[in-house]
């Protein structure tokens, strides 16, 4: 890759029942060659998740 080339930088921090973090992946790809699309609905959360 170029030093001037966008990239796309994914970070997902997985989380237990306690909230605390038990795993961290991390992506990151050029910019030019993906499309990011999102789609999810604002659910609350259950108290027995």
């Amino acid at each position: 890759m170029e030093p001037q080339q966008p990239v796309l930088e994914v970070l997902l921090i997985a989380s237990d029942r306690d909230h605390i973090p038990v795993s961290v992946t991390q992506h990151v790809m050029a910019g030019h060659q993906w499309k990011l699309n999102y789609e999810w609905t604002n659910e609350p959360e259950r108290a027995d998740a």
